[in-house]
């Protein structure tokens, strides 16, 4: 999986601001804090699938209306499965789902704050 490619999420938790990866300059969105805080990678868990627009099947795995399928592993690191690699942060999954569907995935930001 590429490190960080552009329009990759990434979350500053000392300010509570996404930050939208862009290689030639990030764009914050949100409002500049009082401290400088590297933004992190985004850990996937069910809550931020869900921002995704992803709908829980009852078995822990979540689906896109788009077509893609992300399954939970409960025996490896990463937890999660799709297109038959294994991810663990949002960014992973914004690649996957770029490079098959050629536009960018739809997150509901509101939800993904209140997820993190």
């Amino acid at each position: 999986m590429d490190s960080l490619l552009d329009n990759d999420l990434l979350f500053d938790r000392t300010n509570g601001n996404f930050i939208e990866y862009h290689a030639s300059g990030s764009t914050l969105i949100g409002s500049v804090g009082q401290t400088v805080n590297v933004a992190s990678p985004i850990p996937l868990n069910g809550k931020v699938l869900i921002a995704c627009d992803f709908k829980p099947d009852g078995k822990g795995n979540y689906d896109h209306a788009d077509g893609l399928f992300v399954e939970t592993l409960l025996s490896s690191i990463p937890f999660y499965e799709c297109d038959s690699k294994q991810i663990q942060y949002l960014h992973e999954l914004q690649q996957i789902f770029r490079a098959k569907f050629k536009k960018e995935m739809p997150v509901d930001l509101d939800r993904l704050f209140n997820a993190l």
